[in-house]
């Protein structure tokens, strides 16, 4: 009796430490961004949701510079200070599955359903029969003109490059008679992973820096016809604009200084924030084609990423996560209160009328209709055919970057910058 007594007592505990450890918080590593209006609270959205499946799971979210993610994942590559879950830029996912630094997620894409996704957004999250990582958002380039200046000078929303080029120069305009014009044709920008100035003019005019076999392919004639243009129409930006970030040149656009720019249609954001009596004098619509290309690009792809680290304990937690953060319901809020602008990727949402009904999508809806109707056109940079790991690490040696750089600020000529550009590309390559 006394040794069941003992059993009854051991069994007891035992089930008590089981419990204990059950209900033991896990702490999941989360990287994202810098904080944009809306994006932290559609994020906590998602994370509401996943605790209430699992109440002891708790994200420490370290807030990382888009500009050093690429080199944090490599230092923790190296340290093993890497997160369980990450935000992923552009091209990152790719150079960073292709360097083993993240994990498969066939499983989670098979349980979401891959026909809520593109065929093209598919073909994007493919690399060697794997998914590297999940898209979220896609807010694509776009062409941000103002409607009233166009309207004073008899212009139409230009559709060719060489349209483009004449209401570029048709709008720098001096406004006060000083000699030095006050509204520029066309803002532009270069920072480190924003070299979208030379990859815009790529992806409507058929350039690629691989082929559909994977070849470097950059030195081509319609890479040449890029440079050329992009040197003619940076004749018609802002002073300094080769040190101006995105953000600098969009928050000049709204201050009045500029009649076009090329950028992705978040700018809905900034106009929500700093300048909502502008909505009814701009306008959006697709990147001007260059005349001999008649593909289906459309310009750049802004795709945002979850990513998932090899080196995670978590995995099937990390899984369940993705799972919820893409349930219909729970994606559909995300996609309302984010930043205005980080459109849906999921077809469905991108289709709900919920969506575009709500009260902080609906005054900026035609916008985004446009945006959704080139997304599927919009190329991720250096992953022209699909996901190239060598895409990403092209971006982050910052080759495009570099062509801008030798374009219109050392005046290179065209024939020596696309043969620069076309070395350091097998320099790459080969490297890895």
């Amino acid at each position: 009796m006394k040794r069941l007594r003992q059993t009854l007592i051991l069994g007891i505990i035992m089930l008590l430490l089981a419990g204990l450890a059950s209900a033991q918080t896990i702490t999941l590593e989360f990287w994202e961004g810098p904080p944009r209006e809306g994006m932290y609270e559609a994020l906590e959205i998602a994370i509401q949701a996943f605790k209430e499946k699992h109440p002891n799971v708790q994200f420490n979210i370290t807030q990382v510079p888009w500009a050093q993610f690429a080199e944090k994942f490599q230092m923790g590559s190296i340290t093993g200070n890497l997160p369980d879950i990450s935000d992923a830029y552009a091209s990152l996912a790719q150079s960073l599955y292709g360097q083993g630094i993240t994990m498969p997620l066939n499983d989670v894409v098979e349980d979401i359903g891959w026909d809520k996704f593109s065929e093209w957004t598919q073909k994007l999250m493919m690399m060697d029969g794997d998914v590297i990582g999940i898209p979220y958002i896609n807010p694509p380039h776009v062409l941000w003109y103002r409607k009233d200046l166009f309207e004073e000078k008899g212009l139409d929303v230009p559709k060719t490059w060489s349209e483009w080029l004449h209401a570029a120069k048709e709008l720098t305009i001096d406004t006060d008679g000083d000699g030095k014009p006050d509204i520029y044709g066309m803002l532009q920008y270069l920072y480190d992973t924003e070299p979208q100035a030379i990859t815009n003019l790529m992806y409507t005019s058929g350039a690629s820096t691989f082929d559909e076999n994977g070849n470097v392919a950059i030195n081509s004639p319609a890479m040449k016809a890029s440079v050329d243009f992009l040197k003619e129409i940076w004749k018609y930006s802002q002073p300094g604009a080769a040190s101006a970030t995105q953000n600098d040149a969009r928050i000049l656009f709204m201050a009045g200084h500029g009649a076009m720019i090329a950028t992705s249609v978040s700018l809905a954001a900034v106009m929500a924030e700093q300048a909502p009596e502008l909505r009814d004098k701009i306008g959006v619509a697709p990147i001007p084609k260059w005349e001999e290309y008649d593909g289906p690009w459309t310009g750049t792809a802004a795709y945002n990423w979850w990513v998932v680290s090899n080196s995670t304990e978590h995995p099937e937690l990390i899984k369940d996560f993705l799972r919820t953060f893409f349930d219909p319901e729970v994606y559909l809020k995300y996609s309302q209160t984010t930043y205005r602008g980080w459109l849906p990727v999921l077809l469905p949402t991108q289709q709900d009328p919920e969506f575009f009904n709500h009260p902080r999508i609906a005054p900026y809806a035609d916008y985004f209709k446009v945006a959704l109707e080139v997304s599927p056109g919009s190329v991720s940079i250096g992953q022209e055919y699909g996901s190239n790991m060598y895409g990403g690490l092209v971006d982050a040696e910052g080759v495009y970057k570099g062509i801008v750089e030798r374009a219109v600020l050392n005046n290179w000529p065209t024939e020596r910058v696309v043969q620069w550009a076309e070395d350091r590309v097998n320099e790459i390559v080969e490297s890895y």
